[in-house]
């Protein structure tokens, strides 16, 4: 059965940040089917340097990078791209860590594992910011 394309995402470029290639590839498996176009990082840094001369709608990053956290991402990546809806995806579940990532610029918080279920739920939240 084809899922269902969320049409307010067509068309949308998305960034995704994980040192999982799993992850990555899973993410840009599920943009694709949701015809959206999809960009995947191992680092945050190298995120940041793309981010600097490429425009994305949506940012998904891991809090747990090598290098850069996502928190520190989220943060950066509010300076450089403001109106970019930005969410942070952990495998922790931690209130603490979800308020932190809501003060430096997360639009929305993802636990894993993810779900079809979870990113669609996500993206129809994200889109009505």
């Amino acid at each position: 059965m084809e899922p269902t394309v969320l049409p307010s995402c067509r068309g949308l470029r998305v960034m995704i940040i994980d040192d999982d290639e799993l992850i990555c590839d899973a993410l840009s498996l599920f943009c694709s089917s949701h015809k959206m176009e999809s960009v995947t990082h191992q680092t945050a840094e190298s995120a940041l340097r793309q981010l600097k001369r490429h425009h994305f709608d949506i940012m998904f990053t891991d809090y747990s990078l090598s290098g850069m956290d996502g928190i520190a991402f989220l943060r950066a990546a509010s300076r450089l791209a403001p109106q970019a809806k930005k969410v942070l995806m952990t495998a922790q579940p931690d209130k603490h860590l979800m308020k932190l990532a809501y003060q430096n610029g997360a639009d929305g918080y993802l636990q894993k594992p993810l779900t079809a279920s979870s990113l669609q739920d996500c993206l129809q939240v994200l889109m009505q910011i």
